[in-house]
Order: structure tokens, then sequence, then C-alpha cells
């Protein structure tokens, strides 16, 4: 076989938790999440299903009701974090967009983050992609250093046992908490000022 293990998911419906159909107008194709689709190819597209007068009529109200706008481009990225996120629900993924810009503002942030790094590590002649923890001095660590790096471990930790047994929604998880609260939220909030030349700041 191809595979040697196969993690089969529950059925995923809409965000009230219906059984996807034409009919009702709340089929959500993976790929309008992906590129992006307005309300007028939605539309589009439940035409060209095979439906009763009545059926299409029905779904296209429907369809106008959930999703006036139609759908933003979210990614390929925000789209399968919601599918790990989403594994915590045993009996039904409730597919909501809601939770899928949710990610898709992670996934930026995740972005504006690395990009932050390899900016001012340029700056200072480093090159972040080949700078490695083993690498740094221990004794020149700040205790924002220190702090973050008993997070990530923790972090680390709580990741492998949770992909380790399966649990693919906590691993998810614990990488966003991590990214958003430790790194972003604390980490680099407390180099800023250091980063931006305040020299009473990196003194302390």
């Amino acid at each position: 076989p191809p595979f040697s293990t196969v993690l089969l998911h529950p059925m995923v419906r809409d965000a009230q938790g219906r059984k996807m159909s034409k009919s009702l107008g709340n089929i959500i194709d993976p790929m309008d999440i992906i590129n992006g689709a307005e309300l007028s190819q939605l539309q589009k597209t439940l035409q060209n299903g095979h439906m009763t007068e009545q059926e299409l009529d029905r779904g296209m109200r429907e369809l106008k009701k959930l999703y006036p706008n139609g759908f933003q481009s979210f990614g390929a990225d925000a789209l399968r974090f919601t599918l790990l996120v989403y594994t915590q629900q045993t009996q039904q993924i409730n597919m909501s967009l809601d939770t899928i810009r949710a990610s898709y503002h992670f996934c930026n942030k995740l972005w504006n983050t690395f990009r932050f790094i390899h900016m001012h590590a340029a700056n200072l002649g480093l090159d972040a992609g080949q700078t490695c923890i083993a690498d740094i001095d221990q004794n020149q660590m700040s205790v924002f250093d220190r702090a973050l790096l008993s997070r990530l471990h923790a972090m680390l930790e709580t990741y492998h046992q949770a992909m380790s047994t399966y649990r693919l929604a906590v691993a998810a998880e614990a990488v966003r908490e991590f990214v958003q609260r430790d790194l972003c939220d604390r980490y680099i909030e407390a180099c800023k000022p250091a980063l931006y030349g305040n020299c009473n700041v990196t003194n302390q």
C-alpha cells in the first residue's frame, strides 16, 4: 500500500453543522477558499449542477445569504492549518469562514515575523537561515533569550508528543500559541527597542 498509516477525519459540514448540499447552497469548494471566488462565480458553479428549478432557487438564495461577498483568497496554507485545527472535532467538522480567516491571519503573522527576523539579522551581519541555537554563546544570552528558549523547548515537547499520538489539533495550537504569544507578543516586542537603537534599553 502507498501509506503505512492513514488518519481519517470526520465529515466536513457547513458552519451550522448541516451536510453540504447544492440545493442548500452551502458547499465550500477548497479551490475557492485557496484562490478566492466572487459571489457570481459561486452562483455560476451552482447553476451548472443538476438541480430542479425549485432547488436552484433555494440554493441561490441560501448562497447569497451565507456568502454575500464570496470568498477572499485565503491560500493553501491557511486551509491546511484550519483542517489541522478542526481535527479536534471528533464527530464532524463545521467548516467556518471565520476559522479559516483566523488561520489566514496567523499564517500572515508567521510570514511577517520571519521577514522581520531576516531583515534585522542581515542588518547585524548574520545569516538567519544558517544560525543555529547551538552556535550561540549562552553567556551572551539575555533573560528574554533564555525565556524564549524555555518556551520553545516546552512547545516542541508538546508538539512531538501530540504528533506521535495523532492529535494534530493540539500540535497546531501549540505552534500557534508559541508564535503569537511567546515569540511575537513578548520576545520580539521586548527586542524592538534594542534593534531600533535605544541604548538604555539595550543595556538593560
